[in-house]
């Protein structure tokens, strides 16, 4: 499916088993403006991408971005890989470095103390932030159970933010 604003309205607002008039309802707006947004004839407000975003449940930017919304889920037992063939993937950006790390699990593990966080000497720390306080092994527990995509979205008042995947 090629990517359009409008799609992505749709499967959100189909996801969420709302009408094109509930959704109206809630943004203040027509339900014909809805069908023209989701028909790409036109587009919401930009003030109203933040709202409308809020009431997904997701950023402005994935709501404006191509391809699908990653968030964590849970897969039947038959599609779960061994948890040791899986990657952690951790995103910092803290407006000055931007820090991309993928640890395959099976690594994680020979880094971590009997307290599921990472065994002294092992630092991982860019910049003034540190991850060392993460409980690794209650992530790791996640992908055990089978749990994919984005576990953590976080944002301190400095603007840092901190994305936190396993794939």
């Amino acid at each position: 499916m090629e990517y359009s604003l409008g799609k992505k309205i749709a499967e959100l607002r189909k996801s969420r088993g709302m009408t094109q008039e509930a959704l109206a309802e809630k943004m203040g707006v027509s339900a014909q403006a809805v069908s023209k947004w989701e028909n790409d004839l036109s587009c919401p407000d930009v003030m109203s991408l933040r709202p409308l975003a809020n009431l997904f449940g997701v950023t402005a930017d994935e709501l404006l971005a191509p391809g699908e919304i990653s968030r964590a889920e849970v897969l039947p037992e038959v599609e779960r890989k061994n948890v040791d063939d899986m990657m952690l993937r951790i995103y910092v950006n803290d407006n000055e470095d931007k820090v991309k790390l993928n640890i395959p699990i099976l690594l994680l593990k020979a880094f971590m103390g009997e307290d599921g966080k990472l065994s002294d000497g092992i630092n991982m720390k860019f910049g003034s932030k540190s991850l060392n306080g993460i409980d690794f092994q209650s992530i790791i527990t996640a992908a055990s159970m089978g749990t994919v995509g984005k576990l953590l979205e976080m944002e301190s008042d400095d603007g840092t933010t901190v994305d936190i995947y396993i794939e």
